[in-house]
């Protein structure tokens, strides 16, 4: 390796380490959101820059080199200095302009946060939301996100933030699903003979869903769905019985609430040092202020 290799264009060295991290090009491209083919090129540009390999190439992905294996952890630690480096400058920004990424699931975005959001941009005209939705929750110490609507009984310590509602779920069908009375909405019915929608992928290991599928488990499943969006429009439809977090029972029939044990809480969290920039404050305090007058009980 060429010792005098400057260290000028971090950029490369982010490549580096999505691709030791991730262990594929692929992996490293959705990390970084780029394509494979850039992730390709700057890790060319890097070990052309060093003199050296960095990785070897197999047919399962790649693997550190020895010159990989000792400068991984050196890179790991320029990558903490510079995001400490960025997330103190961006906590000192005064300005109410620019963009602010939020994080979150894709229900709460859908039923809470897009509503609201005209009225932010009405208040806040110079400040972009930038609305990023996912069930593998962010990374705010590396600004994956600026902000993140959580839903968590255990947010971390890592993070401040403040609770900003309760989550609870139910059981919902459609109001003329066969074999319902249409009369009596609010009867509890044997909701265990209808056809079921049930909670699959990330959203089956909420409280609420494993509950509702270990109480179904005997019931005859016509869909399984990885998204809550997907499961309301399939019960919308007349499909079945599923379960809900209530902000997304809207034209639905609710035939009970899931019990206590299952509900969550619904956590606004940011990093220490970004809470000082004015633009997150800004959204901070517009969506602590907003949020919970969405969230039913």
């Amino acid at each position: 390796m060429c010792v005098n290799a400057q260290m000028s264009d971090w950029d490369n060295y982010r490549y580096f380490l999505a691709v030791a991290r991730e262990g594929t090009l692929s992996g490293a491209a959705r990390a970084l959101s780029v394509n494979h083919a850039t992730v390709l090129r700057r890790l060319r540009s890097l070990e052309e820059q060093l003199q050296t390999s960095l990785f070897e190439r197999r047919s399962d992905g790649y693997s550190l080199t020895s010159a990989g294996e000792e400068m991984l952890d050196h890179v790991a630690r320029m990558e903490e200095e510079s995001l400490a480096l960025e997330l103190l400058l961006a906590g000192q920004d005064v300005r109410l302009a620019g963009d602010v990424r939020v994080t979150t699931v894709d229900s709460l975005a859908d039923a809470v946060l897009g509503p609201l959001l005209p009225f932010f941009t009405q208040e806040h005209p110079g400040i972009t939301i930038e609305l990023a939705t996912d069930y593998q929750w962010a990374n705010l110490s590396r600004r994956e996100a600026d902000i993140a609507l959580r839903p968590s009984n255990n947010p971390g310590d890592a993070m401040v933030g403040r609770r900003v509602g309760l989550l609870k779920s139910g059981l919902y069908r459609s109001p003329d699903l066969p074999g319902f009375d249409a009369a009596s909405p609010d009867r509890v019915m044997d909701w265990r003979q209808a056809p079921i929608l049930a909670p699959d992928g990330r959203i089956a290991e909420t409280a609420a869903a494993r509950w509702f599928n270990k109480e179904s488990q005997s019931s005859r499943v016509v869909l399984r769905g990885t998204s809550f969006l997907i499961l309301r429009k399939a019960c919308l439809a007349g499909m079945g019985v599923t379960c809900l977090p209530h902000y997304l029972g809207e034209g639905l029939v609710r035939i009970e609430s899931a019990p206590e044990s299952t509900f969550t809480d619904v956590w606004l969290l940011t990093h220490p040092e970004l809470r000082k920039s004015a633009r997150v404050r800004a959204v901070l305090d517009w969506m602590a202020r907003e949020v919970p007058r969405r969230m039913p009980n």
